[in-house]
């Protein structure tokens, strides 16, 4: 016990734990090897003495009867405990300074009774500062004027500084003040000795809020800002007329952007209005702003827009209301109207879609239902406005797109390996046979639709995706009967194409062309609207044109049939015809 401080606690509170269970009214109180008991009345007190001396004694634990104190004051843990009060015991501050050791121990001792004196950082700063210096523990130190006045405080306030006994008839208050540093709080039955918080005994006060949680009555301010080109811009309708407020704002779209609400609050500081912002950064500080205590920050820009806008709601005595909206919606409404312009407003010329490219990227979408990241660069869009046609297209926004190809092993260059199926879609009836290539290095795609799954079928596709997209060096197939019968060996011999096959009833093991079969499917159903009335080969040939030249794939910039034949150009070994004659 003596050498482990939580084995020593540990064990007193086992030996304390039967009496604990037999007083349960009672408090036991210990801390290492000091224990406090209390309890409601003095005839209790003397019948728990025994017991917890006899439970003491048979864990091995004695007890000096001198310490045994039945009398106040009790002391416990540095405190000095009365029938009505609580203090701290008298401390002694040693006054003769010479080192930087004495200084650490004697601010070990102040740091020990802060908590019980209330005392803040600045007014023991005069002692703190005796720490800088030669970080020597030898080094000399002397007591300034300043530091022994701060001494002198602190004996006073360990003198006076006491607590009462709680009194359950009371009701208890809670206040929060603010000092130099930070706010403290207190715990107490007695109000302060001021003027305004006597007022408080008969009047009750309430704090009406300046954050409306519903819009008010008043102008409607939109908001926005661009770190590209440092314009910070606010924006409302007056009458049947827009107004703007410009400023200049250097650093991050954060602080551009929390310096247009800056303007709006200074601009309208003398009416109720109803902020409209598409950045949460600043939707979530305006709002909690108001209630909040505002701590310096390391940047000094954005502390200075911070507490010139925490001052701006201070001195607010009209409600204010706070929108976030989501930019690029193309929602209709004066909302979704107010935000664009200020978003058109705050951003460059050059950033904007040329004229019509928008309307005309919107145009293509409907048609061909191609994905963001291809209209962006198909149409040279940003990305937020690309992902805004796509999500609101009523055909693209109900169906999820298809998981991904996987890992299964893929041609170096084009034309090197294919993997090739047959899939089924219901609704082309007689022809829904439709058998599926792919090119597994550059996802090129070719698809034919079919009365059957036979040799016959399999030929005549192949004889398609040879003429559009060239002649592979092998095709990867499963071991169905018609890939594996001798029309197709024999066919595949003719035009010099090798043939492997996969894992016997191993779906993944042409996990590429299966991924390729959502693909087809997920583009056949975004497009089946708009092709009503035509013919399976008809919808097929569409799909295939929007796979093949209308998508931009993540990690590049080019459709995936460019990227097709630039391999084939870019490829050392001559690609001829490899039909044998």
């Amino acid at each position: 016990m003596r050498n482990s401080l939580v084995i020593c606690q540990w064990y007193v509170a086992r030996a304390l734990s039967g009496v604990r269970k037999q007083f349960p009214d009672a408090r036991l109180y210990h801390y290492m090897d000091d224990i406090l008991v209390a309890a409601s009345t003095q005839e209790e007190l003397l019948r728990i003495q025994p017991r917890l001396l006899d439970a003491l004694h048979a864990h091995g634990l004695q007890v000096a009867p001198e310490k045994v104190q039945q009398q106040p004051p009790w002391k416990y843990l540095g405190v000095k405990i009365l029938e009505r009060t609580i203090q701290h015991q008298e401390v002694q501050f040693v006054h003769s300074v010479k080192t930087l050791n004495d200084v650490q121990k004697l601010i070990g001792v102040i740091t020990w009774l802060r908590p019980y004196l209330g005392l803040t950082d600045t007014q023991l700063s005069p002692v703190y500062d005796l720490l800088k210096g030669d970080p020597d523990l030898k080094s000399p130190r002397t007591l300034t004027p300043e530091a022994r006045q701060v001494l002198e405080e602190v004996q006073q306030a360990v003198s006076a500084r006491q607590v009462y006994r709680i009194d359950l008839s009371v009701d208890v208050t809670v206040f929060v003040t603010t000092p130099d540093s930070h706010p403290t709080g207190h715990i107490t039955y007695h109000l302060p000795s001021h003027k305004l918080l006597q007022v408080a005994k008969s009047t009750q006060i309430s704090l009406r809020p300046k954050n409306s949680q519903e819009s008010v009555q008043g102008p409607t301010v939109f908001t926005d800002g661009s770190g590209k080109t440092g314009k910070a811009i606010v924006t409302w309708k007056d009458g049947s007329e827009w107004q703007v407020l410009k400023a200049p704002q250097e650093g991050s779209a954060q602080l551009v952007e929390l310096r247009a609400a800056v303007m709006a609050f200074e601009r309208f500081s003398q009416e109720p209005f109803n902020l409209v912002t598409d950045s949460a950064y600043v939707a979530d500080i305006a709002q909690r702003l108001g209630h909040s205590v505002l701590k310096e920050v390391s940047n000094p820009a954005l502390f200075h827009l911070l507490k010139t806008l925490w001052c701006a709601i201070q001195a607010r005595v009209h409600p204010f209301y706070v929108l976030h909206v989501r930019s690029h919606t193309n929602l209709p409404g004066f909302v979704a109207e107010g935000n664009v312009r200020a978003d058109r407003l705050a951003n460059p010329a050059w950033v904007a879609p040329q004229p019509d490219s928008l309307t005309q990227a919107k145009a293509s979408h409907v048609f061909f239902h191609q994905n963001a990241h291809t209209l962006q660069k198909q149409f040279q869009l940003t990305a937020t406005e690309a992902r805004g046609i796509v999500e609101s297209c009523d055909d693209c926004h109900a169906l999820a797109p298809p998981l991904q190809a996987g890992v299964n092993p893929r041609g170096l260059r084009a034309l090197e390996l294919w993997q090739t199926d047959v899939t089924q879609i219901a609704e082309f009836g007689w022809l829904k046979y439709v058998h599926v290539m792919v090119d597994t290095f550059s996802s090129a795609m070719w698809a034919s639709a079919h009365t059957g799954e036979k040799a016959r079928n399999v030929i005549a596709h192949w004889r398609q995706a040879f003429a559009v997209l060239g002649i592979p060096s092998a095709v990867k197939t499963n071991n169905g009967p018609a890939y594996a019968s001798q029309q197709v060996w024999q066919f595949l011999q003719l035009w010099g194409v090798s043939h492997k096959f996969g894992i016997a009833h191993s779906p993944t093991g042409q996990a590429i062309v299966e991924h390729a079969h959502g693909t087809l499917k997920w583009v056949l159903q975004k497009q089946k609207w708009g092709m009503q009335g035509e013919t399976p080969h008809s919808r097929l040939e569409k799909a295939l044109y929007t796979i093949n030249h209308l998508t931009v794939q993540q990690n590049s910039n080019n459709p995936v049939i460019l990227n097709h034949h630039l391999s084939l150009q870019a490829s050392d070994e001559a690609h001829q015809p490899r039909a044998k004659v």
